[in-house]
């Protein structure tokens, strides 16, 4: 499985590193609700092709 923000191999949907970056973002949201609603052109990191 992927990171769905940076694409990073991981066992959950989301690495800590994008986990924690989306939620100093939002604090009251869940990361991968927000992770669902981001484009990649707007997260900092370069998104890799899965």
């Amino acid at each position: 499985m992927r990171c769905d923000m940076c694409g990073d191999r991981i066992k959950k949907k989301l690495c800590l590193k994008c986990w924690s970056y989306l939620q100093k973002i939002n604090p009251t949201k869940n990361p991968e609700e927000i992770a669902e609603e981001y484009t990649p052109s707007s997260f900092p990191k370069k998104r890799k092709r899965k």
